[in-house]
């Protein structure tokens, strides 16, 4: 899939290290945060002072970055998920999709708000625990998602998660549904550039195939 990108964009993270846009093509090198690197680029392509839902204006330093499929449920901090929002809106949408805090917003009653929001996330929660659904079984369009054998993913980072709190949460449920709860974030090369707790935790497991996301227009230079 193709990542939403801003026509300009360079920032140097130290002297070996930098992130820039060129020719519509993002560019990674040394050590780097994706996840921050997805937040300022989804700031400067939907700006930071007007919420994405409500669209009521919000000084800068009171704006917050939703996941508009919530991470919880598999979205991942990329700009194509990534939505300025009020600090209220973030809240009331909690781990609802856009697409349902839309319905649940034109909901009249508490009582009617309060049901939809449990269904709504109920469901979710059961499709997440499905061990059947590896590929489906998030709340993100399918399309972004394809498998991928886990021999062809590439870690240059250094970061080694085992045995950290995350990573035992994430093995405990990869151990009962025998599937990982986030796809892993690939670039068009192949390389790990977020989720590297699950895949710690996917080598753990001895898993063969991997559900993943491959940027197309993000390249790690090596």
């Amino acid at each position: 899939m193709l990542v939403e990108l801003p026509k300009k964009y360079e920032r140097k993270l130290n002297e070996y290290s930098f992130a820039r846009i060129r020719d519509g093509v993002l560019e990674l090198k040394g050590d780097f945060n994706f996840e921050k690197i997805m937040i300022e680029l989804a700031y400067q392509l939907r700006g930071r002072t007007k919420c994405y839902y409500c669209k009521k204006k919000v000084s800068a330093n009171k704006i917050t970055i939703d996941h508009m499929f919530p991470s919880d449920f598999g979205g991942v901090t990329i700009t194509n998920n990534l939505a300025p929002a009020c600090g209220t809106c973030n809240s009331n949408k909690s781990n609802m999709n856009q697409y349902e805090f839309k319905i649940w917003n034109s909901l009249k009653t508490r009582e009617e708000k309060k049901k939809y929001y449990h269904d709504a996330v109920n469901r979710k929660k059961r499709k997440k625990r499905n061990p059947y659904l590896v590929k489906k079984g998030f709340d993100m369009p399918r399309k972004w998602i394809q498998m991928l054998k886990l021999e062809y993913v590439e870690k240059a980072s250094k970061v080694t998660p085992e045995g950290s709190d995350k990573y035992l949460k994430m093995l405990d449920f990869a151990q009962k549904t025998q599937k990982l709860p986030r796809p892993l974030i690939l670039s068009s090369n192949l390389i790990l550039i977020d989720g590297e707790t699950a895949y710690a935790v996917a080598k753990t497991m001895q898993f063969v195939e991997v559900p993943v996301i491959i940027l197309e227009n993000v390249i790690v230079l090596k």
